[in-house]
């Protein structure tokens, strides 16, 4: 037991004698003659009690006194034990509920674990104490508001399930912190719980508006072998072939050997052995990467699958698809440029026509238009690449001209990337450039987005912010893959892609005929449900776990695979820190300790005594 004012219990010495010391005292009392003291006992007892200093004898009214005085002093010491649970009386608790957490650790999941320990952050809330949940994974969910109604909040716990997505913890943190907020000031400063093994990517800085956040570690070890990487492209040697990339990693600290698996649809057409040798100390896992090559243009559904029991299954299958050869009509408007007309025509599929910025009349038929240096302000059909230039339906806005850029980040996992290295890469000039809303910058210099890419009203349209000559890039692969990419990402119409590497999370659209009022969604796990279907574009949501979607009506029939393929999500160790920015928070694996004061019950007690003193008071007059 421990106090806040322990220089309180001093006031026992002094207190308790003064009360002693009244019992020793021989009261003053009257002297009257009588003629006999036959009737008066009780008054010759109070009087020999009363005789000064003679010895003190059992009285219960004294040790009563003696008590209520030791239960009001502790009282004002204000003792108090340290407990698992939160201070204050608003608590947020964020559950991770990324694919990581369900690796399995000792004898359950993570996720089930940390569930265990919010469900026994709800049983230690007091009167008044009010908490809210809130679930993390591709972005935030509420699962309760602030209530003080615990089957409520263990309802909503127990009912959480985690998905096969990345975990986007800061958003999860941004709501909880305004949630708090909200409450106003006499309320600010809540506690935010985080359950989490740390499998997520560094995070910007939070400005946490005087809450105090806590991250408590889930998870002991990491035994874990993953797919990282899977993509299919056109072989640029052959082209009527395909390859396709895989990419495995070993997290654990053993050494690994297991099947990798290989099918078109549900037909196997490769089986081989992988070993493996524990992870790397210096980088944290080690990696071996396979290329399955001359695979024959036939439209199909390609998965990798790795017969292997390890902590985490979300991330030992994964998925890519090959689509039909077609043939692309590409309309270039410039006035005449080796470099992009040789790599535009690397794709015998591609059929390039080449017209001046005076021959462009708004033709119809392509199905893209590439503008180099300049665009007309009328724009026709098509999908719209612009190069050293911006237009109306650029998915970025020219302010300005810059001179010796350099890319200093780019996009790994947009189709438009695939396999392509900006590294080092300078440009003598560029176009300064801000994004529009619905614009997504892949690649950026130290002024803003120098290759960006945007859908907008049901149109696609790509950016370049430079001269193709400003730089090396015309002498790298990179450049003839870069438009490669582009073509192929700008062709296909919204909705209608299959070769587009889909995540959990994602929201994906569909191309589905006006006729169609409804589709029958079937997810990886055999549940099926109706949505209903809007147009020109029906967005699927709800693409929490890993596998094969299927969108069903009548006349109409997509599939719809969706990989994790995430190194942070299945580089499973857990990790000791988290942080914000240049704010690190230090991991526990229980509940922070908080002061739990009880003088409340003491005092409470105290005035049952005095009652109790009360009634045998005057029970003995």
């Amino acid at each position: 037991m421990r106090f806040f004012g322990p220089w309180q219990l001093l006031w026992v010495l002094p207190l308790a004698g003064a009360i002693i010391f009244l019992y020793l005292l021989k009261l003053r009392r009257r002297e009257v003659v009588v003629s006999s003291v036959l009737l008066w006992t009780r008054l010759l007892r109070d009087v020999q009690a009363n005789s000064p200093f003679q010895k003190l004898r059992r009285n219960l009214l004294l040790l009563l006194q003696l008590l209520i005085l030791a239960l009001i002093i502790f009282g004002l010491a204000r003792p108090f034990r340290l407990v698992r649970s939160l201070g204050g009386s608003n608590a947020i608790v964020i559950l991770d509920g990324s694919a990581s957490m369900q690796s399995r650790d000792a004898g359950g999941s993570r996720f089930d674990d940390a569930r265990r320990q919010a469900l026994a952050m709800v049983d230690e809330l007091r009167g008044g104490d009010r908490m809210m949940v809130l679930l993390a994974t591709s972005r935030p969910r509420k699962l309760t508001d602030f209530t003080t109604d615990k089957a409520a909040l263990r309802r909503a716990l127990r009912a959480a399930r985690p998905a096969d997505t990345e975990t986007h913890l800061r958003a999860a943190l941004q709501l909880a912190v305004s949630s708090a907020a909200s409450l106003g000031p006499a309320q600010k400063g809540g506690q935010i719980v985080v359950f989490s093994d740390g499998a997520f990517s560094e995070m910007d800085s939070l400005d946490t508006q005087g809450s105090r956040i806590h991250f408590i570690k889930a998870g002991k070890r990491s035994e874990n072998v993953g797919i990282v990487a899977m993509d299919a492209r056109r072989s640029l040697l052959e082209e009527d072939r395909y390859q396709v990339f895989i990419a495995v990693r070993n997290y654990g600290t053993v050494a690994r050997k297991f099947a990798l698996e290989f099918y078109r649809d549900d037909l196997l057409i490769d089986a081989r052995t992988l070993e493996m040798p524990p992870a790397d100390v210096e980088i944290g896992y080690s990696q071996i990467t396979h290329v399955y090559r001359d695979l024959p243009p036939l439209a199909g559904l390609l998965t990798a699958r790795l017969d292997v029991k390890d902590d985490l299954a979300a991330d030992n299958v994964a998925y890519t698809r090959i689509s039909a050869p077609r043939t692309v009509n590409v309309l270039l408007v410039s006035s005449g440029d080796i470099f992009l007309e040789r790599a535009l025509n690397l794709d015998a599929r591609v059929q390039l026509r080449r017209v001046s910025l005076s021959g462009y009349q708004q033709q119809q038929g392509f199905d893209v238009v590439v503008f180099e240096d300049q665009a007309p302000e009328t724009l026709g059909p098509g999908a719209h690449l612009f190069i050293n230039c911006g237009g109306a339906t650029a998915p970025v806005q020219i302010t300005g001209r810059a001179r010796e850029v350099t890319v200093v980040d780019w996009e790994r996992l947009h189709p438009v990337m695939r396999f392509v290295n900006l590294g080092r890469l300078s440009f003598t000039e560029a176009l300064n450039a801000k994004a529009r809303p619905w614009g997504v910058t892949l690649a950026e210099d130290e002024s803003g987005p120098i290759i960006a890419v945007g859908v907008r009203q049901n149109r696609k349209s790509a950016y370049l912010g430079f001269p193709i000559i400003s730089s090396d890039l015309p002498l790298r692969p990179a450049f003839p893959i870069l438009m490669d990419n582009l073509l192929q990402w700008l062709s296909v119409a919204p909705g209608r892609s299959d070769t587009a590497q889909l995540h959990t999370g994602d929201s994906v659209p569909l191309a589905v005929p006006a006729a169609i009022e409804e589709l029958k969604i079937t997810d990886p796990d055999g549940r099926a449900r109706q949505i209903r279907a809007t147009h020109p574009l029906t967005y699927l949501d709800e693409t929490d776990r890993a596998g094969v979607y299927l969108a069903e009506a009548a006349n109409y029939r997509r599939q719809v695979a969706l990989n994790l393929l995430s190194r942070d999500e299945s580089d499973t160790r857990p990790k000791d820190t988290i942080d914000l920015g240049n704010q690190p928070i230090s991991a526990t694996q229980q509940q922070p300790l908080t002061a739990r004061e009880f003088w409340r019950p003491l005092l409470i007690l105290a005035l049952l005594v005095l009652a109790v003193e009360w009634w045998v008071f005057h029970r003995r007059l």
